[in-house]
């Protein structure tokens, strides 16, 4: 872990096969330490944005010069103990977000500059998610449109509604969310029923992309709103 660590400080975008080669580690080695490293490393930013989304709404309610004290019952360590599950210490975190320009720390103290997670250091990341999406929307269009059987298909729908008046729109938007969310777990639950006892990466991807519009004037839109997909 070391040597692989090290390499790619250096060349960060380094290919397995490569990484192998010049360490001489076993390229499936390489690859499940990079896809079990992928995961903690999401972890740590999932923990991180709720911890800010957290610090946030105590700003809020509480501290609205946006100070927070460091220890207490209402406090940054309190949440951070809270939300890391003790993978992560209060010290560690606070130096973390210190670096991420997310806090500022004033020893007994610590000031909330900004509660959104920050992305500068992983746009290249941030970009190959977005290709990654578009490329199996893509994919999915291209296989429904060459395979002939519809049974074989996937499924692919497109709804929305042009008739919605900006009053309801919130309403309808936090509706539809929760039930995006439940059909999340239910495919969740399926995914985990037929997984096997193997590293992450193994195999192909096999799932879906639940997604919803995110806010586009209609103006904007290179398609006609009222032609149905």
């Amino acid at each position: 872990m070391g040597l692989i660590d090290a390499l790619l400080q250096s060349h960060p975008r380094m290919p397995i096969s490569e990484i192998s080669m010049r360490t001489g580690v076993d390229r499936r080695q390489v690859s499940q330490y990079l896809n079990e490293k992928q995961i903690k490393e999401r972890e740590k930013r999932n923990k991180l944005a709720m911890i800010l989304g957290e610090l946030d709404r105590l700003k809020k309610q509480r501290f609205n010069s946006g100070w927070i004290p460091r220890r207490g019952r209402l406090s940054f360590d309190q949440i951070c103990i809270n939300y890391a599950n003790g993978d992560f210490s209060p010290g560690g975190i606070l130096k973390e977000l210190v670096r991420l320009g997310n806090v500022i720390d004033h020893g007994d103290q610590i000031e909330l500059v900004h509660s959104y997670p920050s992305i500068r250091e992983d746009a290249v990341e941030f970009l190959e998610l977005i290709t990654w999406n578009i490329d199996q929307l893509t994919q999915t269009a291209l296989h429904n449109r060459n395979t002939k059987e519809k049974q074989n298909r996937c499924f692919q729908r497109v709804i929305y509604s042009t008739q919605i008046p900006f009053e309801n729109k919130t309403k309808a938007n936090a509706e539809i969310k929760a039930v995006l969310l439940s059909a999340y777990q239910e495919i969740h639950c399926v995914l985990e029923k037929y997984e096997a006892p193997v590293s992450v990466g193994t195999f192909e991807p096999i799932g879906v992309s639940l997604f919803q519009f995110a806010p586009l004037p209609a103006q904007t839109d290179s398609r006609h709103w009222g032609d149905e997909t």
